[in-house]
């Protein structure tokens, strides 16, 4: 009765630039009306009714946020993920208020299988709705070419501000866009993804932990199978910023420290040359290298990576 007497359906979705749809009830039920309604997801269009291409894709973000794009979308992708990841623990009310209202980050992907329950079974599962004879609509969690499907050329949901950037970079550059390995959320005992020990790194430098964090980022560069080398890139420029940090606050090894931190920078931009903050971070440990020409040249490759991506 709330779906019927709510939006009428071509207002059931709202529309982002990027393609991602949020739903529109808003009244508390939205994650749960979508979870047993999968159709309202499979029936969402775009309000330029242009055709999406790939697979449904949904994210159960709060009790009044569902959001859904498509396997090949990047950009609906990507906002779907600033706004899980960035986008989601800010709010006026405090940090704590908001993340008490999230039901899940993880994405999912929206199915039509063959029903193998046995004949006469008169209970399904409620996730698992009826789409067609012989056929139920189901959720599995979503992982970009991964099974069962293994479609080609689909993209990653981005975890982190560093993976949006990176994404959005790509994509105004007119480059090849990053897809990021995150490994698949229903494995088990599985060894720690790069994603994983680049979140644990990432809170150690949040925490002011550099020294801790840099380690945590040279973990995260050799896990088996290694990251992309965008994914590497953004390790190295946070363990460049790192050691920053640490020759600001320490004199005595403020020289060695700049030194490092070049090193690990410079590796940043060449595996992703279209990096700015790989560009910036050089500029910085060159500055207090003393190497003001150097320096220079590292500003006008970051500010020329800022113009191709902002044009």
């Amino acid at each position: 009765a709330r779906t019927k007497s709510g939006p009428a359906p071509e207002k059931r979705w709202e529309h982002h630039a990027s393609g991602c749809g949020q739903s529109a009830w808003s009244d508390r039920f939205d994650s749960a009306r979508a979870a047993l309604l999968p159709a309202l997801v499979a029936k969402r269009k775009r309000p330029d009714g242009g055709p999406e291409a790939g697979g449904h894709v949904v994210a159960f973000a709060t009790p009044s946020c569902v959001l859904a794009s498509t396997s090949k979308n990047a950009l609906g992708l990507c906002f779907m993920g600033d706004t899980l990841h960035t986008k989601l623990p800010m709010s006026s009310d405090g940090v704590a208020s908001a993340v008490a209202q999230v039901l899940s980050k993880t994405p999912y992907r929206l199915m039509k299988m063959k029903d193998t329950s046995s004949e006469g079974e008169n209970e399904r599962h409620p996730l698992n709705q009826k789409a067609g004879e012989g056929l139920v609509w189901r959720w599995l969690p979503y992982l970009p070419s991964g099974p069962p499907l293994r479609t080609p050329g689909e993209f990653s949901v981005p975890i982190d501000a560093d993976e949006v950037e990176a994404i959005l970079n790509a994509a105004e550059g007119g480059k090849q866009v990053p897809v990021f390995s995150h490994g698949s959320a229903g494995a088990v005992s599985a060894a720690p993804t790069f994603a994983e020990k680049k979140e644990n790194a990432n809170a150690l430098f949040k925490a002011g932990k550099f020294l801790a964090a840099i380690a945590a980022y040279d973990a995260a560069l050799n896990v088996k199978p290694p990251p992309s080398d965008s994914e590497a890139a953004i390790a190295h420029a946070n363990a460049a910023q790192a050691l920053l940090n640490l020759a600001a606050a320490d004199d005595e090894r403020k020289q060695a420290c700049a030194a490092e931190a070049l090193r690990r920078a410079a590796r940043a931009g060449e595996l992703a040359p279209s990096y700015a903050k790989a560009h910036a971070r050089c500029a910085a440990a060159c500055d207090i290298l003393g190497e003001a020409e150097a320096a220079a040249e590292f500003r006008q490759r970051a500010e020329a990576c800022n113009s191709s991506s902002g044009s």
